[in-house]
């Protein structure tokens, strides 16, 4: 698991996230369907306002290609 902020740069140990059950329903499907569907990498699972989102990504050695230069550092990084 890597948690990464793209505003500082950063690798996080810790994050804490609150959700609404409608928040918490469409990041459980969208991770059931990045786990059955690797090669899509990524979702975006916004806020019910469209102000703040989630963005969660699988990543294999299949479809590490998919991703940025930045983001596969951060995957590789295996101190973060």
């Amino acid at each position: 698991m890597r948690i990464y902020d793209p505003e500082s740069k950063k690798s996080l140990h810790n994050i804490f996230i609150f959700l609404t059950p409608e928040e918490a329903d469409e990041l459980g499907q969208s991770a059931r369907d990045l786990a059955k569907n690797p090669e899509k990498h990524h979702h975006h699972v916004p806020d019910l306002d469209g102000k703040r989102e989630i963005m969660v990504a699988v990543y294999t050695y299949q479809n590490l290609a998919n991703f940025d230069a930045e983001s596969r550092k951060i995957i590789n990084d295996l101190s973060a």
